[in-house]
């Protein structure tokens, strides 16, 4: 009786959602979590860092740093467009009975998603958690996304957009003063007609 009174007790198999992912470079990882009914903990196997995000892209931040945030992505996207590159979709690797779901690896510096994480949304931020003494862990649960059972996630390392930024002012930079100095040459080389 006693036995059965335990047996009762244990709770029923949780539902786990479908995961697939994609490591884009070793900066940022495309999440696509299907059939998320309860809340559940999600492991990232690299060393435990506060700069690993995870970013919900269909939510903007209601603030004014997350606009200015959305702002300068989209200058950034225009400036990069001519560098980027494509990601190869395919599935790579199959595991728990094809619950879990990785596509190929890639080694992408730009694609044109890049800079779909500047100004949104942050999941999950305050139950970021160290798993196992070295990797990273969050908690996420159904509120975290207003109930909805399929999302999309990004997960990157915060302190890239910094790297990326940085980057473009360089450019822009390096740029201007290639055109001011070849317009300075010519200005100095091109006789002007005397009347």
């Amino acid at each position: 009786m006693v036995l059965r009174r335990k047996i009762a007790a244990v709770p029923k198999q949780s539902t786990m959602p479908r995961i697939e992912f994609q490591k884009i470079n070793p900066t940022r990882y495309n999440i696509k979590l299907t059939n998320v009914k309860e809340a559940f903990s999600l492991v990232f196997s690299q060393a435990y860092s506060m700069n690993w995000k995870l970013v919900d892209t269909r939510r903007p931040t209601k603030s004014f740093r997350g606009w200015v945030s959305r702002q300068s992505a989209k200058m950034l996207r225009f400036v990069t467009a001519p560098f980027v590159s494509p990601i190869v979709d395919s599935v790579a690797e199959e595991y728990y009975g094809g619950t879990v779901r990785e596509k190929t690896s890639q080694q992408v510096f730009l694609t044109k998603e890049t800079f779909d994480t500047w100004g949104k949304e942050v999941v999950a931020d305050n139950r970021h958690i160290l798993v196992n003494g070295y990797a990273n862990g969050w908690y996420i649960g159904p509120e975290d996304f207003g109930g909805r059972d399929n999302y999309e996630l990004v997960m990157e390392m915060t302190s890239q957009k910094l790297f990326y930024g940085s980057l473009a002012i360089s450019l822009i930079t390096f740029f201007g003063v290639l055109v001011a100095g070849i317009f300075f040459i010519i200005s100095k080389h091109v006789q002007r007609p005397r009347f």
